[in-house]
């Protein structure tokens, strides 16, 4: 199998699936409230309450087991007074980017597996930053970065369903490394270039596109230094403890990031057992997030 494409047409595909490459109504109102500093809670309620779909959904996983609340949460404003502003926002966030990409059978075991991977990320992303010796500032977006920092895979997905098999047979055949593989069939991009595509198109902050775009290599970001290295971090931690993104992984994926980010960031080791305690608390979360479909 020897299919090689050419950037414009790499290019052309991504963006020519017009629900992706365009900023989906739902997200655009969720991340216009956690972009402005002074947005409440209740801000955060009313966005999600102007979409019935979101909404609903919110609620239904307000009121499953995970939870375990004593009684039913009726309303979006109670969900967020009795979860917070940020636990309400990392799960509507998560319910609206995941169903973007819909539910093709064909890509659900891939798909599944990469929104657990990512799902994990964005907690282990809050964590590292609350764990660092960053300011407040440098840290904001840390679990919307680690949520969103493989979304190029599922555009991938979307957009070049024919590629993945081309990379799998050339890490398993031709010992390629995963990144290198994707650059090879992609004329020189992977993943975390066509994310950075998406998350520009979006126009997410420039901290959190270049956390997406340089996360295999956070010391390429032209700006905000912390966040891609808070990413990169939370990215390699997930993998050391077993959340990969992909069925196949490469052999160096156990590496367990940049030494230039562990020092950077001021932290020890000690925040992979945070991680991976907070992981395994939120397990059944996250295993029903990542198989949701539309």
């Amino acid at each position: 199998m020897s299919i090689r494409f050419h950037m414009d047409e790499v290019r052309d595909r991504v963006f020519g699936v017009e629900e992706i490459a365009t900023l989906p109504p739902a997200l655009a109102s969720i991340l216009s409230v956690t972009k402005d500093p002074h947005s409440t809670a209740m801000d955060l309620a009313e966005e999600i309450g102007k979409d019935p779909a979101l909404a609903a959904k919110v609620l239904k996983t307000v009121n499953s087991s995970f939870y375990g609340f004593g009684r039913r949460i009726q309303t979006v404003n109670d969900a967020v007074v009795l979860l917070g502003y940020i636990e309400v926002e990392r799960l509507a966030l998560a319910i609206t980017v995941i169903n973007l990409f819909g539910g093709d059978w064909k890509q659900a075991r891939f798909l599944s597996q990469l929104w657990r991977h990512s799902l994990a990320a964005s907690i282990a992303a809050d964590l590292v930053g609350k764990a660092s010796k960053a300011q407040t500032t440098d840290i904001a977006g840390a679990h919307v970065a680690g949520l969103l920092h493989d979304i190029g895979k599922a555009v991938l997905s979307q957009s070049m369903p024919d590629v993945f098999p081309v990379i799998i047979e050339l890490v398993e055949r031709n010992g390629y490394d995963p990144l290198t593989a994707e650059q090879e069939v992609l004329d020189g991009v992977d993943h975390s270039e066509i994310g950075g595509w998406i998350a520009n198109n979006w126009s997410l902050p420039p901290s959190i596109v270049e956390s997406i775009r340089t996360h295999h290599n956070p010391d390429k970001a032209t700006s905000g230094r912390i966040l891609p290295h808070i990413t990169h971090l939370a990215n390699a931690i997930c993998h050391s403890i077993d959340v990969p993104s992909m069925v196949i992984e490469s052999p160096t994926a156990s590496q367990i990031g940049s030494p230039d980010s562990w020092e950077l960031l001021g932290l020890d080791d000690s925040i992979i057992d945070h991680t991976l305690q907070r992981i395994e608390n939120e397990r059944d979360f996250i295993g029903a997030m990542s198989t949701r479909t539309a």
